[in-house]
């Protein structure tokens, strides 16, 4: 039973995960068709930050916790890259999403380039979390019936 409530924990992050990313994408592209105004286009972006690397930060060290090491280790770089991402902001800029960077050299592409690439790794992340939850969920089943079967056959 704690293997599928670890996993259904699991999955809940990687969706919350996948969601932020894909609300980072719609920003973007209302940004990109001046839907919104920049200056909070840009406050929006940036307060999405720290929930996403702390939600991934979660993910990984739930998964090392739980002896998941391959889940652990695949879920790493993407976390290396959150971290990157905020510790290469310039100390005058306001944060990853910058107002002036952001038009500057096509950076909405760019950043909607990050977020697409982010979005593609999560989905496979989310597709290995699925199986691995499917596969603690028929092992638990067969347990339950060897041990259903254990009862059955005892004598008295």
């Amino acid at each position: 039973m704690g293997q599928i409530l670890f996993f259904i924990f699991s999955l809940i992050d990687n969706g919350f995960l996948l969601l932020l990313e894909i609300y980072l994408v719609l920003l973007l592209s209302d940004l990109e068709c001046d839907y919104l105004n920049p200056q909070e286009c840009c406050l929006r972006l940036n307060a999405c930050v720290t929930p996403r690397l702390g939600a991934q930060f979660l993910l990984i060290s739930l998964l090392f916790i739980s002896g998941h090491w391959w889940l652990s280790l695949s879920n790493i770089p993407l976390l290396i890259w959150f971290i990157y991402e905020k510790m290469t902001v310039p100390k005058n800029n306001s944060g990853v999403y910058d107002l002036l960077e952001i038009y500057s050299r096509n950076g909405v592409q760019k950043h909607m380039l990050k977020s697409l690439l982010n979005i593609s790794w999560l989905l496979v992340a989310l597709s290995f979390n699925m199986y691995f939850a499917m596969q603690a969920l028929l092992f638990e089943d067969e347990m339950q019936e060897e041990q259903l079967i254990k009862w059955n056959n005892t004598e008295y």
